[in-house]
């Protein structure tokens, strides 16, 4: 009986010092948001990989999200007004990551296009 008293114990004092911890060390806010940078601005040049799947998208305004993105046509996902071309201006997501592969000139071999941002998830377009 002495023992059962004890795991007891020791089992509430446990759940008390969680708990007392749980409040004094919540978990931050960026614990549970996913891996996917917002981004936005004017596409500048659209490159087809022509060795791989999708588009080398260039964005060059605003600075801050200025660089080379992977665009895939069917998987990443178009909202509003469902078009991607330049001079488009585009806000979304991306993750990081993606390779954009082209033919090179002869002997015909593929070459990468640098993807210096990451692969678009979802984006939104305007005129």
């Amino acid at each position: 009986m002495y023992m059962k008293k004890q795991q007891t114990n020791a089992l509430i004092l446990s759940f008390l010092v969680m708990v007392i911890f749980g409040f004094l060390f919540p978990p931050s806010v960026t614990y549970g948001q996913s891996l996917l940078s917002p981004f936005g601005g004017k596409i500048t040049t659209m490159i087809p990989c022509t060795c791989s799947s999708g588009y080398q998208i260039n964005i060059a305004i605003p600075y801050k999200h200025a660089g080379f993105y992977l665009y895939l046509p069917g998987i990443t996902k178009l909202y509003k007004r469902n078009l991607v071309y330049p001079t488009a201006w585009i806000l979304g997501k991306y993750s990081s990551g993606g390779v954009c592969a082209i033919t090179l000139p002869p002997p015909a071999v593929c070459g990468s296009l640098p993807i210096t941002k990451g692969t678009i998830t979802y984006i939104g377009t305007s005129f």
